[in-house]
């Protein structure tokens, strides 16, 4: 018998200044997420349309 394949899952973010997406879709599509104002700089690149200081979130 077989053994079962292996589950493909998205390695974590490399640490560090993640890379700069046109949206924060694509950075969810890439495994970046939810960036905090005051603390992560990649909150800048990225608007904050409900103003409650995280951009990207995932929904």
């Amino acid at each position: 018998m077989d053994p079962p394949p292996a589950q493909q899952t998205t390695p974590p973010p490399p640490a560090g200044d993640d890379p700069r997406f046109a949206t924060c879709k694509e950075a969810n599509a890439h495994g970046y997420s939810d960036y905090q104002r005051g603390v992560d700089p990649e909150y800048d690149w990225y608007d904050d349309r409900d103003g409650d200081g995280r951009v990207c979130e995932r929904r």
